[in-house]
């Protein structure tokens, strides 16, 4: 029997060298050994296409990047049999950014554009499937025309009207011409209760869940259940000029659980039978909400305080994502001292470190235009950068997110976004020109 080359644990995975070239591993899978790993490092923007060919049984492709870094893949789950880890224990350390699991003998494909960074692939068989196989890869750089630099003609700089108040009403200049106002919380009450937008948790809290649906809820699948938790994990709170959202639970297990913000979509679960467990739905809360088109613009401005915060490195507790209608998106994390964009496959791109308290009510402008973004905060730009698309999979949340809100055309989401971190805010107005 020849030597496996390719081991099953995380921190003896067989190094990798993608190059433009084609390269071809020749390994197999079977009942006794059914992972093989491989480890790679991209040193720069890199398009990989990765295949699987030569089955003579099933067998699946998948490809991880540390969650955070991997320093702490490697000191918590490096060590152990890939058998032997659990769901949670590979969701909390690693993010899945592409994966292929075709039936039979038919060839495995995964092609993605990557960020800098290590990456994990594993070949896995299922049930009793033994099958030799070649892995071939390649790796092409990413020129850096997606993120040209500004020319004579920048994005267009909105001229500040700075103003005294924490809560001010916004004029519609970004770009110069979206002058449509969309206005989605007035900061008066709860953003609940003015209809544009929702306060969604997941899990979902039981009293949320529908009356004829409760019954039911210790007979539905782990995967439907997961969803759902007995008391909520996050409050609102209306304060003067604003609201005032508080994700973390209470300390009574992680803190930093879940996911809880305001969102233009929401969750509908008044479908979920015994028989149809997954028929979930996520739509606008509003079925007139305006196109964002990131190519001619729009913007969104928006008054916030980071009154706490706590996360790990690369994540923030409060996060404001926003996706246009060709999907291409923009999250930005806000800690207690920091303002960052998150890179395609999650990680720390554009960064500032503000000179103002975070902790004050500051007046936010959110300008999207070319394909580009750019962040104004009291009417000074603190960050810019593109648009990009985020390589995410929901399925890999714990729990498990029911949609894939970073594929979501027209989606706007103000809260906390990640389960490595917990804060408290007070959001002010938020308005949308189109």
């Amino acid at each position: 029997m020849r030597r496996d080359s390719a081991r099953n644990d995380l921190n003896r995975a067989r190094g990798l060298n993608l190059t433009r070239r084609q390269q071809v591993f020749r390994d197999a899978v079977n009942p006794g050994d059914r992972n093989d790993l491989f480890r790679f490092r991209a040193s720069g923007n890199s398009r990989v296409q990765i295949r699987l060919r030569g089955l003579r049984d099933n067998a699946d492709l998948q490809l991880f990047t540390p969650r955070t870094t991997n320093r702490a893949v490697r000191s918590n789950i490096g060590r152990t049999d890939w058998r032997q880890l659990r769901g949670g224990q590979i969701r909390r350390f690693l993010t899945r950014v592409g994966q292929s699991r075709r039936g039979g003998r038919r060839s495995e494909a995964i092609a993605v554009d990557l960020d800098p960074g290590v990456y994990y692939i594993r070949v896995s068989s299922r049930g009793q499937a033994s099958t030799p196989y070649r892995l071939t890869t390649r790796a092409t750089p990413i020129q850096a025309t997606p993120a040209p630099t500004p020319t004579p003609t920048p994005v267009p700089i909105p001229t500040p009207t700075p103003t005294p108040t924490p809560t001010p009403t916004p004029t519609p200049t970004p770009g110069g011409t979206n002058t449509t106002l969309t206005r989605l919380y007035n900061g008066s009450g709860l953003p609940t209760q003015q209809g544009s937008l929702v306060l969604g948790q997941v899990p979902i809290p039981t009293a949320d869940i529908p009356a004829n649906l409760q019954p039911f809820i210790p007979f539905l699948p782990d995967s439907a259940q997961d969803l759902i938790t007995p008391t909520p994990f996050a409050t609102q709170t209306a304060t003067t000029g604003g609201v005032v959202l508080n994700t973390r639970n209470g300390g009574a297990t992680d803190p930093r659980e879940g996911y809880a913000g305001y969102s233009n979509y929401d969750v509908d679960l008044s479908n979920i039978s015994l028989s149809d467990p997954t028929n979930i739905t996520f739509s606008p809360v509003t079925p007139n909400f305006p196109a964002l088109n990131n190519t001619s613009g729009y913007s969104l401005a928006f008054n916030l305080a980071i009154n706490a915060e706590s996360s790990v490195a690369d994540r923030a507790g409060f996060s404001l994502l926003v996706v246009g209608s060709d999907r291409r998106a923009i999250e930005l994390d806000f800690k207690s001292n920091q303002i960052f964009a998150q890179a395609a496959n999650f990680g720390v791109a554009e960064q500032v470190t503000p000179t103002f308290n975070l902790a004050a009510r500051n007046n936010y402008r959110l300008n999207v235009v070319d394909g580009r973004y750019s962040l104004f905060a009291n009417g000074s730009r603190v960050l810019s950068g593109v648009m990009r698309r985020y390589n995410f999979d929901p399925t890999t949340s714990d729990p498990p997110l029911p949609a894939n809100p970073y594929a979501t055309p027209n989606f706007i989401f103000a809260g906390d976004l990640t389960d490595g971190g917990f804060s408290r805010t007070t959001l002010g107005p938020i308005s949308l020109f189109t």
